[in-house]
């Protein structure tokens, strides 16, 4: 496995010019998900390696990173508004077949938007989050008086002095606040992974911390593709068209064939 690693590594570092060569499946370290098509690996595969937004990297300790868009449902006043926090997440497997892969240590470098903010994310958003337990989201609430604030979340980005914004799990019904509290309710969020908000980059909660699943359809290999044993990549004329070629297992053998005399 090591082995295979290493050949695939060295191929893309040393064939910096080849046109599909270059797009060999690869990983951030032997025991990382497999990278390739619709995914590439910044930095170290050309743009044609992979579809627009599914860009991943390596860190030095060889986790496999993503940024995304993170979609949110907000409701207010029974009305669903669709909104997004730019948002680095660790990959840990990719199903290429189901198209989802599963992650965890979701780090925001946005925040939430104010109650009187809300506006509709107008670009497009391309995954859906499939969470692997709680999934029945949050409210959020602004407390003047922070003895109130014993929420599961406080919400720094969003919290002022003399106030505290905080989530609270939605099964709570509104009588769960204490009496005479000063909390007010802002608005509903859908499912928001846990220390989402935190500046914390603890490795243990690389590996252990609570993991979700990112769901994409376009661009769609797993069902016209992947479940015949082929694969999917960008056409040759430099559109977004995919095309569907081949058989998995010649990619590896073409990264080995590189290798021989």
């Amino acid at each position: 496995m090591k082995l295979l690693f290493l050949i695939i590594t060295s191929i893309c570092t040393l064939h910096p010019t080849l046109s599909q060569n270059d797009c060999l499946p690869t990983s951030c370290s032997p025991t990382g998900p497999t990278i390739r098509f619709p995914f590439r690996l910044k930095d170290r595969q050309p743009a044609h390696c992979g579809h627009l937004s599914f860009e991943l990297y390596c860190t030095k300790n060889g986790i496999t990173k993503f940024d995304l868009q993170f979609p949110i449902t907000a409701s207010i006043n029974n009305t669903n508004i669709t909104i997004s926090l730019q948002t680095t997440v660790s990959v840990w497997d990719i199903d290429y077949t189901a198209q989802k892969m599963q992650v965890s240590n979701a780090r925001s470098k946005s925040c939430l938007p104010g109650k009187n903010d809300l506006i509709t994310t107008l670009n497009s958003l391309k995954f859906e989050i499939e969470p692997l337990g709680y999934s029945d989201g949050y409210t959020l609430f602004n407390c003047s008086d922070t003895r109130d604030s014993y929420g599961d979340q406080k919400i720094n980005c969003l919290s002022g002095r003399g106030y505290e914004v905080i989530t609270y799990a939605s099964f709570y019904d509104i009588t769960s606040l204490p009496p005479y509290s000063s909390c007010f309710k802002m608005y509903n969020i859908s499912y928001l992974p846990d220390r989402i908000f935190t500046d914390d980059k603890d490795d243990y909660d690389d590996v252990y911390g609570t993991r979700f699943d990112l769901r994409w359809h376009e661009p769609s290999c797993g069902d016209t593709c992947e479940k015949n044993g082929k694969y999917c990549r960008l056409r040759n004329d430099g559109g977004e068209e995919i095309e569907c070629v081949g058989h998995k297992e010649t990619q590896h053998d073409t990264a080995i064939k590189h290798l021989l005399p």
